[in-house]
């Protein structure tokens, strides 16, 4: 496996490596009318779009044997409180189902990591409340609740929790 910088070329497998993630992530998480609406076509185009405009973001994907198993999406802090000139933000991590507890999702983190450690103080993230297997990913990799909570529209009014990482 390696990582490298997505290209538009990857969008298609992006947004199918999305959808998997996310609908066996949250399934009784977010709402199943949310779930259900997730259109594949929705997702590819969005992600063309964002890579082909990406402006300070930057995206990752983890490859195996031209497989695309996962992918990371890292950049300044959007947040209002934080400081983008100190804060990084880790907008996702994504991984295939089949492929998670494989070390995916961890050389993708590790990757993001490395790539902010040296501009920034803090690396952040949300992650849904009721998302515990997420939670203790982040946690065994030494992020910790930072306090902060919220929900958003576009993630099924999920209730997400804020946590840090300091570099």
């Amino acid at each position: 496996m390696h990582i490298r910088e997505a290209s538009v070329a990857d969008a298609e497998e992006i947004a199918q490596v999305q959808l998997q993630a996310w609908k066996s992530a949250y399934s009784g998480i977010m709402p199943e009318e949310f779930i259900d609406s997730m259109d594949v076509e929705i997702y590819r185009s969005n992600w063309q779009r964002a890579l082909k405009h990406s402006g300070p973001g930057r995206y990752l994907v983890a490859v195996n044997d031209d497989v695309l198993l996962g992918f990371s999406v890292f950049g300044p802090a959007r947040d209002a409180d934080l400081d983008g000139e100190r804060s990084a933000e880790l907008v996702g991590i994504n991984v295939k189902p089949t492929a998670w507890r494989s070390g995916v999702g961890t050389a993708l983190l590790r990757d993001v990591v490395k790539e902010t450690s040296a501009s920034y103080q803090t690396l952040y993230l949300w992650v849904a409340k009721q998302n515990v297997r997420a939670i203790q990913f982040y946690e065994s990799h030494g992020f910790s609740l930072e306090g902060k909570e919220k929900t958003e529209e576009s993630h099924g009014n999920v209730a997400e929790v804020r946590y840090v990482l300091p570099m």
